[in-house]
């Protein structure tokens, strides 16, 4: 039906919905479902629905599978749950800097304690890590495996004012061994704990601004910093590798004559080798099966946001995206060696082709602006049909085509 020259794309999902209540403080859901994907491959890859799933990405079939679902309690302040589904963490309304909507699924134990001053969440994931595999024999075939990752992250959210709320978050990964007590216990400094423990992990450490100065208008401010050292925040040493962190700063804008309408506007900047970390791979990165966590925006980057949501009726919604990105990449031969880090990867961390100054934007500069149409449409509870339009103009040889339409039709029944 759709070939790569023709630049349209199709896919269809479909399957169940099943959910059970008991009461009014137990809760459980299942949705399972199957897709195909028609066009071409690299460009259906980009969605999230698709490009995450392994029978797409690791098969060659243009089919796709997957499951979401948990169990809740909830009972006055508390509520918890075990799950995978999907968990967005963050201040900004459309760029979610702490757990965004383009991180793949996993599975988790959560809880959260909400009061009207404050409110407390925490989590424990369960994260993947590409598998490998060993050689075997002719009776048995070749093994394979992967290494333990995990991510424990908590957060505290404090209503100082009905216009003014801060939020302290905190997260460390870890990995190549099984699950470790010190984070599982949600009250506890883990940038402290982690030390005690050999200092094998990678922490992070948050601080969110929410400010609605008058009604329509909601600023937010988020920063993220990775293994936090204060002796690089100052002149002279701000250009150190160590000086490792991120920094998002947005407003959201609702008008009075036009409630229909809302408009986000964002700024992100992220210092090179921010959330990548020494060791094997991408096992101690802030990454789920090599998918970022956070904001989908490599390391040495930054990137100005707006994003436009009309809401026609309560069925039909028309967003516009733009994006402008500006990158240092790593410089690689044609063979794909690394022969420069400028720290522009989550995956690869400070080496031997490191320097001690990771100058932002050093590399191989990268321009990329993408403007992106698209149109929901909910005829019924059990279906959206998502039609697009994407233009990307870049200054290297991008993955993807210029310009391309994608249509997709999801099916659940219930």
């Amino acid at each position: 039906m759709i070939l790569i020259r023709t630049k349209l794309l199709f896919y269809l999902r479909y399957g169940g919905y099943a959910r059970f209540n008991y009461k009014n403080w137990l809760s459980a859901y299942i949705i399972a479902w199957n897709g195909n994907a028609y066009g071409s491959r690299e460009v259906n890859a980009v969605d999230k629905i698709v490009g995450q799933k392994f029978t797409f990405r690791k098969t060659g079939l243009n089919h796709f599978d997957g499951s979401e679902g948990g169990i809740f309690i909830e009972h006055d302040i508390f509520s918890g749950s075990i799950s995978r589904n999907r968990t967005e963490w963050g201040e900004n309304f459309y760029n979610k800097d702490k757990i965004s909507g383009v991180s793949q699924f996993f599975d988790k134990i959560s809880f959260e304690i909400k009061t009207e001053l404050f409110t407390y969440n925490y989590l424990h994931g369960w994260l993947v890590t590409p598998q490998f595999i060993t050689p075997g024999d002719s009776i048995s075939g070749d093994y394979k495996n992967r290494a333990e990752k995990y991510s424990a992250q908590n957060r505290i959210s404090v209503n100082l004012s009905k216009r003014l709320n801060i939020s302290v978050w905190q997260s460390v990964v870890y990995a190549n061994r099984g699950v470790d007590l010190a984070y599982l216990n949600p009250f506890l400094f883990w940038e402290s704990a982690q030390r005690s423990l050999e200092d094998l992990d990678n922490s992070f450490i948050g601080l969110d601004v929410r400010y609605k100065p008058v009604n329509g208008i909601e600023l937010t401010g988020s920063m993220i910093f990775d293994d936090i050292n204060f002796e690089f925040l100052q002149p002279g040493k701000f250009q150190k590798f160590n000086n490792r962190f991120s920094f998002m700063g947005g407003l959201l804008y609702i008008p009075e004559f036009a409630g229909r309408l809302t408009a986000g506007l964002t700024y992100y900047f992220v210092r090179p080798y921010t959330f990548s970390h020494p060791g094997k791979s991408e096992n101690l990165a802030y990454t789920n099966n090599s998918f970022p966590l956070g904001i989908d925006i490599k390391p040495n980057s930054e990137m100005l946001n707006l994003h436009l949501d009309y809401q026609f009726t309560p069925r039909l919604r028309l967003s516009m995206d733009i994006k402008h990105i500006r990158h240092g990449e790593n410089i690689y031969d044609n063979s794909g060696n690394l022969l420069q880090n400028h720290g522009g990867s989550f995956f690869i961390s400070t080496n031997q082709f490191s320097s001690e100054d990771a100058w932002f934007l050093a590399g191989e500069f990268q321009n990329t602006t993408t403007v992106e149409f698209l149109l929901f449409y909910t005829p019924g509870a059990n279906t959206l049909i998502k039609a697009g339009y994407v233009f990307n103009k870049s200054n290297f040889n991008a993955p993807v085509p210029e310009n391309y339409f994608y249509t997709s039709l999801n099916l659940l029944y219930f």
